[in-house]
């Protein structure tokens, strides 16, 4: 992989994590207490990830319209790797990934793709996509 690849990776895996650490510590107080109690927070939270991480348009759905949690964690970069990349241009790269369940018995695996987009020397997450094996193609997910 080349320098600015790398980067973008990086900033991929960053960006799981921060999403793992903000579901991980809000998926049990939503549990303990309903999400109305911590929705506030949960947002203000999420919103500083978004505008860190995430490529900078109007987002009408996911979890800014409501945000929400569960268990497994959406993105976790421990459970997620990278198995293709590619570089479209200088400033945008495409990874594919398998995000394996953490403990589903028999193991449960799906394919990711994440678009990175360079702007301003910052890598930026934007798009998900999943791979549906029933339409045979890649269909868009909400971040």
């Amino acid at each position: 992989m080349s320098a600015e690849t790398d980067k973008a990776s990086a900033a991929l895996l960053e960006f799981m994590s921060a999403m793992k650490e903000w579901e991980n510590k809000f998926a049990p107080l939503y549990k303990q207490d309903g999400a109305l109690v911590h929705a506030g927070q949960a947002k203000i939270e999420l919103q500083a990830i978004y505008e860190k991480y995430l490529t900078k348009r109007e987002r009408k759905y996911g979890r800014m319209a409501g945000p929400s949690v569960g268990w497994p964690p959406e993105f976790d970069p421990d459970a997620e790797k990278i198995v293709a990349t590619q570089s479209v241009d200088d400033r945008k790269v495409i990874f594919e990934t398998l995000w394996t369940h953490p403990t589903a018995v028999p193991t449960y695996t799906t394919q990711h793709r994440f678009t990175m987009v360079c702007k301003h020397g910052e890598w930026r997450l934007d798009r998900k996509e999943e791979y549906s094996s029933h339409q045979g193609k890649w269909t868009g997910r909400v971040l």
